[in-house]
């Protein structure tokens, strides 16, 4: 938690507690992925695969507090293999103080997250569009786009 920029505080709704809930939250956790196809006229084509985060987990968490705040000794938390085996083959690093930077504004770590991993693909420019972004990231969390106007080149090329 220090790493992140966050004080480590007990209590109800504390730093420890909050993210002891997000550790339980995230072992029951089950990823599914899901694309519709509707390229065929004679077919609607629904693919999907899933994965657990965990295999399993033992975690005591101490008492000691107002409430239970932090794993103790011997606790663990075991990967399944195919979460295992994506964090490997898929890892790319973050910046931890960029993290802190956008403090709790969950969409910019998410932006600058999906940049980091898509910048690190990339072999040739690419442009996206105000539409592509809602369409990764909702239209809910993403601002109003108040973009200017493309500005018309001028003949015989860019500038």
């Amino acid at each position: 938690m220090k790493e992140l920029g966050l004080a480590a505080s007990g209590g109800r709704t504390g730093s420890k507690t909050l993210v002891g809930e997000q550790v339980r939250r995230l072992v029951r956790a089950q990823l599914v992925v899901e694309h519709d196809f509707d390229d065929d006229p004679r077919y609607l084509t629904d693919e999907g695969a899933g994965m657990r985060i965990a295999r399993s987990w033992k975690v005591w968490w101490d008492r000691s507090g107002e409430n239970p705040t932090h794993p103790v000794e011997g606790s663990y938390i075991e990967l399944s293999r195919d979460f295992y085996d994506e964090i490997i083959d898929h890892s790319f690093p973050l910046n931890l103080d960029a993290l802190r930077i956008f403090g709790d504004s969950a969409l910019a770590m998410d932006l600058y997250a999906w940049l980091t991993y898509r910048l690190r693909q990339l072999t040739k420019p690419v442009t996206l569009t105000w539409e592509q972004l809602t369409a990764q990231f909702g239209k809910n969390g993403l601002p109003e786009c108040r973009c200017p106007e493309p500005r018309p080149q001028p003949r015989g090329g860019r500038e």
